[in-house]
């Protein structure tokens, strides 16, 4: 007895009923709804994991995407900036000062709008690195090394690029300018 494929296909429903593939005017989910009377428990189980693992895949995608928009945009800001900073030097120079916060053990350095909170300790050391070096470069390398072994928030806080960023050295000349050790 020879059997077609084509006839084969068509009595694989449990019912005896020729199986036939969704009409075109049926949506992808109406023909799901009209297969899953054809599946058993273990197999709507097994579509249930895979839905599940395709809707978290979807929300994952869409915190990557919105994840990659918020460092673009960030990118963009940060060029705008250095762009700005490099035509108008003077008008985009960040505040940098060191001021005196509450009582006389306490200190901040305002970098920017970063407030970088000192007790008098930490201002002492800042201070012997400043007066220990005969130079800007060579102080802010000090600062910077200070920092990053001591109190590595500054640097996160203030964004200092590293040991040669402009500002660490105008901090250098603050320290060198207004304090002594003593």
């Amino acid at each position: 007895m020879i059997f077609s494929a084509k006839r084969d296909i068509l009595k694989l429903s449990n019912q005896g009923e020729p199986f036939m593939p969704a009409k075109k005017k049926d949506s992808p989910k109406d023909e799901l709804l009209t297969l899953l009377k054809e599946l058993d428990n273990e197999e709507i189980t097994w579509l249930v994991t895979q839905a599940r693992t395709m809707i978290y895949n979807h929300k994952v995608t869409e915190v990557n995407k919105a994840a990659r928009s918020l460092v673009e945009a960030k990118n963009r800001t940060v060029k705008a900036q250095k762009k700005t900073k490099g035509s108008s030097k003077k008008a985009s120079a960040p505040k940098i000062d060191i001021e005196q916060a509450g009582n006389s053990n306490n200190f901040n350095i305002i970098v920017g709008t970063a407030r970088l909170f000192l007790n008098l300790t930490e201002l002492k050391s800042l201070v012997k690195i400043a007066n220990a070096n005969k130079s800007a470069k060579t102080g802010a390398n000090g600062l910077y090394r200070w920092m990053t072994r001591e109190r590595h928030d500054m640097i996160n806080d203030a964004n200092l690029t590293g040991p040669g960023d402009p500002r660490l050295a105008a901090i250098y000349n603050i320290l060198k300018d207004r304090y002594t050790t003593g």
